[in-house]
């Protein structure tokens, strides 16, 4: 089993060397003690389906994750600098991670950014 915290940062390790540069993460609150092993997996998958579509759709060239304990509540949150969302009809990655969220009675929510580029928030019980 692996901590939440390495876990994410394994992920961003990964896309950091397809991407050419490092997405920052910050972690606020009790991560490991808080959240139930058993989202280890989504919060993996979350975060590189993120970072994913901020740089190969959005061709993004900053990215910040923020993994944070919010109470009983475990949210993850992405910014980008990119184009924003395609406008492709193919949206299956966010579809999955909608349907992630919606498992564990959770939410997602992707918005434009007023400054540019895109938020994605995704937030599920902590256990």
């Amino acid at each position: 089993e692996s901590s939440l915290r390495i876990a994410v940062v394994q992920v961003v390790e990964q896309a950091s060397a397809v991407f050419g540069f490092t997405p920052r993460v910050r972690f606020d609150g009790p991560l490991d003690t808080v959240v139930q092993q058993g989202l280890v997996d989504d919060v993996q998958a979350v975060v590189r389906e993120a970072l994913t579509n901020a740089a190969k759709y959005a061709r993004a060239t900053d990215i910040q994750i923020d993994v944070t304990a919010e109470g009983a509540r475990l949210v993850i949150a992405v910014f980008d600098n990119g184009a924003g969302m395609a406008t492709t009809k193919r949206r299956s990655g966010i579809a999955n991670l909608r349907k992630r969220a919606m498992q564990r009675g959770g939410s997602l929510a992707v918005a434009h950014r007023p400054e540019g580029g895109t938020q994605l928030r995704w937030s599920v019980p902590a256990s």
